[in-house]
C-alpha cells in the first residue's frame, strides 16, 4: 500500500487537479493513518471541487482522524439531510459513539442493521452502541441473526464473544474467542473474552497472556488492565497488581468491580489509606453493594475502630447476607485474624469468589458452564 500511495502522489504531482487521484490519495492516506497529508488533498479537493458530496464526506472523514469530532458532526450531519447513505450514516453515527452518544448512534444506525447494503463495521457499530447501553441481550439476538453472514470473521467472531462474556455465557464466550484468535488474527475483544474465561478457569499464565498482548494492541484498554491486575494480584504478585490496577482504575474510572480488586490488593499489602481510599471510590459510585461496605469494615477492624466496623457489617450484611468480605470484617474484629499469611490466604479465597473484574461473579458463571461431564 506505501508503494502505490507514492506512485499516487507522483501521479499528483504531475495532475494536481485530478479527481480520481485525489479521492484514491485520501484514501490511502487515510488507511495508512497520514492525516496531515489526508488533510491536505481533500482541502485541496474542496477548493477545486466545493460541492462534491464524496469529498465532503472524505472531510468528515479526516476530520474524525483528527479527534475534531465536532467539525465531522457538523459536516456529517448536512450531508445526512441531503443524501440517504449507508456510509454516511455509518460515520456520522460513529461521531456519536466517540462523544459517548450511544443511544444517538444505536438511533441512527437502527433503519440500517439489517438491510442487504449494511457493511460488516456497520453492524459492529450497532452491537457496540448497544453493549455501552447496557442491551448485552438485543445485541446477542443480533449476534445470532447475523452470524451465518459474518462467521467467518474474526473482528465479528471477537466483539461476539464478548458479548457472550458479559452475557455470563461463558462457553459461547470460549469457543467464539478461539474461533477469532485461530484466524491468525488478533481482535481485542477476543484476547479480553479468552483472557478472562482463562482466568475463571484458573489458567493465570494464559489468562495474563491474553491481557497483554490486548494491551499491546491498545495500552488504554481498561479491561486489560483490570483483568492483567486480577490475574497478578490472584498470583501473588502485590506489587505488581497494585500498578496494573491503578492504571485499571485511570481508564476504568467508573468500574467498581476493579476499585474492589484495587482496595484489596492495598488491603493485603497493609495499605489500609490507600484500601479505604479505594472502597471510598467505589462507595460514592454505588452505596448499596455490600462488599463495599464489607471492604470498609475490615479496614475499620484493622484500625481498631470497632463502632464503625460493627456498622458497616451489619450494613454489608443487609445489603448481602452471604457476603465473605462482612465475615472477615467480623473475624478481624474478633481477633481471629491476626497472621498477615493468613489474612492473605483469606483474601484470596474472596477474590476467587466475587464478583468478577467485568460484572459477573466468575465462581457462579464457571460452575454454571463448565460443570465435569
Amino acid at each position: 500500500m506505501p508503494a502505490k500511495l507514492a506512485r499516487i502522489e507522483a501521479y499528483l504531482a504531475q495532475d494536481a487537479g485530478n479527481a480520481e487521484l485525489l479521492a484514491t490519495a485520501i484514501d490511502l492516506n487515510l488507511t495508512l493513518g497520514r492525516t496531515v497529508t489526508a488533510r491536505k488533498h481533500v482541502d485541496a479537493a474542496l477548493a477545486l471541487y466545493p460541492n462534491d458530496h464524496f469529498f465532503q464526506h472524505r472531510s468528515g472523514s479526516v476530520y474524525i482522524a483528527e479527534g475534531k469530532l465536532s467539525e465531522a458532526e457538523e459536516v456529517l450531519t448536512l450531508l445526512d439531510k441531503e443524501l440517504t447513505d449507508p456510509g454516511i450514516v455509518y460515520n456520522l453515527a460513529y461521531v456519536y459513539y466517540l462523544q459517548g452518544r450511544n443511544a444517538e448512534a444505536h438511533k441512527k444506525l437502527l433503519p440500517y442493521v439489517d438491510r442487504p447494503e449494511a457493511t460488516p463495521e456497520l453492524v459492529m457499530l450497532f452491537l457496540r452502541t448497544l453493549h455501552h447501553m447496557g442491551e448485552v441481550k438485543q445485541a446477542l439476538e443480533v449476534v445470532e441473526r447475523q452470524m451465518e453472514t459474518y462467521g467467518a470473521r474474526a473482528d465479528f467472531l471477537g466483539l461476539a464473544s464478548l458479548l457472550y462474556l458479559d452475557d455470563g455465557q461463558m462457553t459461547q464466550a470460549e469457543n467464539l474467542s478461539a474461533a477469532a484468535l485461530r484466524t491468525g488474527a488478533a481482535p481485542i475483544e477476543a484476547l479480553i473474552a479468552s483472557g478472562t474465561v482463562s482466568l475463571g478457569l484458573g489458567k493465570i499464565d494464559v489468562a495474563k497472556g491474553c491481557f497483554k498482548q490486548a494491551l499491546d494492541i491498545n495500552p488504554s484498554e481498561g479491561r486489560g488492565w483490570s483483568g492483567l491486575g486480577l490475574a497478578s494480584l490472584l498470583s501473588r504478585d502485590l506489587a505488581t497488581a497494585t500498578v496494573e490496577l491503578q492504571r485499571a482504575v485511570e481508564t476504568l474510572p467508573t468500574h467498581i468491580g476493579t476499585w474492589h480488586s484495587l482496595a484489596w490488593c492495598q488491603l493485603m499489602n497493609r495499605d489500609l489509606l490507600g484500601a479505604k481510599a479505594s472502597f471510598n471510590k467505589a462507595l460514592a459510585l454505588d452505596r448499596n453493594l455490600g462488599e463495599t461496605h464489607g471492604g470498609l469494615a475490615v479496614i475499620a477492624a484493622f484500625e481498631g475502630d470497632q463502632a464503625f466496623a460493627e456498622e458497616s457489617i451489619n450494613r454489608a450484611l443487609n445489603l448481602d447476607a452471604q457476603g465473605l468480605s462482612a465475615r472477615y470484617a467480623q473475624l478481624v474484629l474478633s481477633g481471629n485474624i491476626k497472621d498477615p499469611v493468613k489474612f492473605q490466604n483469606m483474601a484470596m479465597q474472596l477474590l476467587a469468589a466475587r464478583q468478577g473484574p467485568f460484572g459477573k461473579n466468575l465462581a457462579e458463571i464457571i460452575e454454571k458452564n463448565f460443570k465435569p461431564s
